[in-house]
């Protein structure tokens, strides 16, 4: 997650909850750690305003984090299967960890109303599968 944390902060979000799942290998980074790369990435990016951080939390209850926004979740059942988008807003991403969600996993993210996301032909480690997956979000077409 550390890796992934100071382009997060370089594109913009605002808040990252820090989920639990069924193949979660470890906790999230350590306080101290957490704050010298984030204040890393906002000096580089110049960024004023660090991201809120929540958790960590189970699934379900990550899931009803900022229900105002549109939510979806990277699922690797939808690789190479091209979905539509169109958002009049921001948006929420869930993106599950090493391994994957488990199916259970995805059907209560789809209970809680996200909505699964195909991120390519590929499987992509967690990093690179939060960085497609935000930039599907951030450039897909407003609804006309």
């Amino acid at each position: 997650m550390l890796e992934i944390l100071p382009g997060l902060i370089e594109i913009g979000v605002t808040t990252i909850v820090w989920t639990r799942c069924a193949r979660s290998q470890s906790p999230p980074p350590g306080q101290a750690r957490l704050d010298r790369v984030v204040r890393a990435a906002q000096r580089q990016c110049g960024r004023p305003n660090a991201p809120h951080f929540v958790g960590p939390h189970e699934l379900e209850t990550a899931a009803s984090v900022r229900t105002d926004l549109a939510g979806f979740f990277a699922w690797e059942q939808r690789r190479g299967l091209a979905d539509s988008l169109a958002l009049t807003g921001g948006a929420r991403l869930l993106v599950g960890p090493e391994g994957g969600l488990t199916p259970a996993e995805a059907e209560l993210l789809a209970a809680t109303g996200l909505q699964p996301l195909g991120l390519g032909p590929y499987t992509l480690r967690t990093g690179t599968a939060a960085l497609v997956g935000l930039a599907r979000l951030m450039f897909a077409p407003s609804p006309r």
